[in-house]
């Protein structure tokens, strides 16, 4: 049986944490049994090597390690979220989840949406402000990359709203794919 998976990308501050937790939200509702992981959790080691600065590497072969786990426990579903700058890393993923089928969703909001939310969220000065500068050049280059099967909008409407969106052209609207 293949398990349906969603990887939620987008650039820093455009609401992929918020997104994927709002779909795993709307999954438990439906008493679906999947797993919620978040990439860059799996990636934090400091300093990173220079040829590999975010630890996407470190972060895939996490992935390798506990996704057997969630297999063995029968998930239907999984969501996962990464800032995913290189295609390559879209095929890297693919390799690391055998039984997987995997849609990426690319959610989007302006530069200035996501300006105010990192104000918002991030306490310290140099990381917010590095961040802020950060975002609008990973969207535009995100935008260049379109490795995404769809994308959505997460500006002025309820996180949920956006789930349900991505639910609905997974084709996960009634708890089935």
């Amino acid at each position: 049986m293949t398990v349906p998976a969603v990887l939620v990308t987008g650039t820093i501050g455009a609401g992929k944490s918020a997104l994927s937790e709002e779909l795993s939200l709307l999954l438990h509702e439906r008493e679906e049994l999947h797993a919620l992981i978040d990439l860059d959790g799996l990636s934090q080691l400091y300093p990173a090597p220079p040829q590999d600065p975010y630890n996407v590497s470190l972060a895939f072969e996490n992935l390798a390690a506990v996704w057997p786990n969630f297999l063995e426990r029968g998930i239907r579903y999984a969501v996962l979220a990464l800032l995913v700058e290189r295609a390559s890393d879209i095929d890297a993923m693919r390799a690391t989840l055998p039984g997987a089928g995997v849609t990426v969703v690319r959610v989007h909001a302006s530069p200035e949406i996501c300006e105010e939310r990192l104000r918002r969220r991030e306490i310290s000065p140099s990381l917010r402000d590095r961040h802020i500068r950060r975002s609008p050049v990973l969207a535009r280059a995100l935008e260049e990359l379109a490795i995404e099967d769809f994308s959505v909008v997460n500006e002025s409407r309820p996180i949920r709203a956006v789930a349900v969106e991505v639910l609905g052209k997974l084709g996960w609207t009634n708890g089935r794919p």
